[in-house]
């Protein structure tokens, strides 16, 4: 038989395995600004930053509370 990976790996799962992730820059923003953009944001604790709802797990901005 095959010595492949097994039929019943989920796609996401082949492509994570072969891609290089590089960590996402931080972009220091103000905490007024964060008020803002809450919304549209959420705090992942795993970074401890704010990334984008829904899609911020993979792409988007990562901000950072700056600190003055």
């Amino acid at each position: 038989m095959g010595g492949g990976l097994p039929p019943y790996l989920p796609l996401s799962r082949l492509v994570q395995a072969f891609y290089v992730r590089t960590p996402r820059r931080r972009t220091p923003v103000r905490t007024a600004t964060l008020r803002l953009l809450r919304p549209l944001f959420r705090y992942s604790a795993m970074r401890e930053a704010y990334v984008l709802r829904l899609i911020g797990r993979s792409f988007g901005p990562v901000l950072v509370e700056r600190r003055d």
